[in-house]
């Protein structure tokens, strides 16, 4: 899928996909297990494989919200 998506509403979590970055689909929710606020992200990506050349991975139209 193109866009994913994890958004916290009234003390859940949902984790969301979409291919066009409008509509979304909940494939998964949970009730968080401790505040969001405490949670830090990070974005990784490679392999455990040997690679002849290297790759590019790319992280676009990352938000965060600010805590309101």
């Amino acid at each position: 899928h193109k866009y994913f998506r994890i958004r916290g509403s009234h003390g859940i979590t949902y984790f969301e996909y979409s291919t066009d970055g409008i509509s979304y689909t909940t494939f998964a929710s949970q009730n968080n297990p401790i505040p969001l606020t405490m949670v830090d992200l990070a974005l990784q990506a490679g392999t455990w494989n040997a690679e002849v050349s290297t790759s590019t991975a790319k992280f676009d139209d990352v938000n965060i919200n600010p805590t309101p």
